[in-house]
């Protein structure tokens, strides 16, 4: 009897390690990883890049007067704001992430060269460095090794993928709230758009890949060639890819949420024109 209970006590030790390791991700260290990889920083200027392409759009137009202008500019603060947009993709990592993970990750991410990664990549995320890239596009993408690399991140972090679907599902959302506000009695058609979207999702998926690869090469382009080869040994570590993963997946569910409820904010407003 006492020979069992030696080995029960001896069995238990040694399972204290693999709970321990099972722990789920904690408060304290999600917070620390979201600040430190980028996230909050990036999706804070998440609006001013929309604000943007609406701007330029409406330079080809004069329809959209300055007052609505400035109510579709709040629209879009308040439908991206990032403290909501936070709250989703943290309940996606908490949900799956274990403490062990974010220990290895907050690690690298607190390295010189992850300091390095997401100081480039907050620094390329502003509106005013979107502006700079799109000047300098040309040179930025003659750089073939670099392009070579920023594809090979494409591919690891599937960027072009999240991309083309977040493009496709917000089209898709801003169409039915403009559909119902213009003609609130008729069947809005989502198949017709689709097939629309489909006609075109080979020039999309071209045009999406270049300015993903372009985004890349301009947010590394100071970095040493070295450096960003580490990096991609990075991405390929099975903690760091359960990140991304997730916190894709929730960027992509708040975004999806986003886009509707500026559909519907921008139907609003254009409705009563």
């Amino acid at each position: 009897m006492i020979k069992i209970r030696q080995k029960l006590f001896v069995l238990l030790i040694l399972l204290v390690p693999m709970v321990l390791l099972a722990q789920p991700i904690t408060d304290k260290s999600l917070k620390k990883l979201i600040v430190l990889s980028g996230l909050s920083k990036q999706l804070a200027e998440y609006p001013d890049l929309i604000w943007i392409g609406f701007e330029q759009a409406r330079e080809q137009s004069d329809t959209i007067s300055d007052a609505d202008s400035l109510k579709i500019h709040r629209s879009i603060d308040d439908a991206f704001d990032s403290t909501k947009v936070l709250n989703i993709v943290s309940s996606k990592l908490k949900s799956s992430m274990l403490e062990s993970e974010a220990t290895s990750l907050l690690t690298w991410y607190n390295s010189d060269l992850g300091r390095a990664i997401t100081d480039a990549e907050n620094r390329a995320s502003t509106a005013k460095a979107y502006q700079d890239m799109m000047s300098n596009a040309t040179s930025l993408l003659a750089d073939k090794e670099r392009v070579e690399l920023a594809e090979k991140i494409d591919d690891l972090v599937k960027s072009t993928d999240f991309s083309m679907e977040l493009q496709n599902s917000s089209t898709i959302a801003i169409f039915i709230a403009m559909s119902t506000a213009t003609n609130p009695d008729q069947s809005v058609n989502i198949d017709a758009l689709k097939e629309q979207l489909s006609a075109h999702q080979d020039q999309m998926r071209a045009e999406v890949h270049q300015l993903v690869t372009l985004s890349l090469v301009y947010a590394y382009r100071n970095l040493e060639i070295d450096n960003i080869k580490e990096y991609t040994q990075f991405l390929q570590r099975p903690d760091a890819k359960k990140f991304y993963k997730r916190s894709l997946s929730g960027i992509h569910d708040a975004f999806n949420h986003s886009s509707t409820k500026l559909g519907t904010s921008l139907a609003h407003i254009l409705s009563k024109k």
